[in-house]
């Protein structure tokens, strides 16, 4: 039903076009799962601003792709913060961290979202939608995590957030 994937961006590849982004990801975005090559760029990237992009599919129609790579740690932050708010209110939006793009979500009843990104709008089966975001940001940390382990300056980070996840979203 969902597919999310995250990726961080490669440090000094200047993306040409929105087409050749497209049609090249893997030239500017290395998937989180990817250990070595992220161990590779790990010198060069700024842990504080770090870009990338989720990519996110519900039944092969893309919802969120590469055209919206932005601070990738923070944008995971702010679809869990906003999940966790729907809980007690019916909308919610903020932009993304570094580009002016509104990302909002609107409880439709309780088994649909509405989940806007700038002017496209998609009605989503609440329970899956919700799920398919929490399994991506832990994923996404739990990579981070992983590949470059305990000694890495980001790590207590990463962890406080995965965990504030697991909290939030428990049970």
């Amino acid at each position: 039903m969902f597919l999310v994937c995250s990726f961080i961006k490669k440090v000094g590849v200047e993306i040409k076009s929105k087409e050749d982004l497209e049609r090249n990801s893997e030239k500017y975005f290395v998937n989180v799962n990817q250990y070595e090559q992220l161990k590779e760029m790990d010198d060069k990237l700024d842990w504080d601003y770090l870009d990338g992009a989720i990519e996110m599919k519900y039944y092969n129609e893309e919802i969120l792709g590469f055209q919206y790579w932005d601070l990738v740690d923070q944008c995971w932050m702010y679809l869990c913060d906003m999940l966790e708010e729907l809980r007690e209110k019916k909308e919610t939006s903020r932009f993304f961290p570094d580009m002016p793009v509104k990302i909002s979500m609107v409880k439709q009843n309780p088994d649909h979202i509405r989940f806007s990104l700038d002017s496209r709008i998609w009605i989503l089966p609440m329970e899956a939608f919700q799920q398919a975001i929490i399994s991506g940001a832990v994923d996404f940390y739990t990579n981070l995590m992983n590949c470059f382990g305990k000694s890495h300056p980001r790590y207590p980070w990463w962890k406080d957030d995965l965990e504030r996840i697991k909290r939030k979203f428990k049970g």
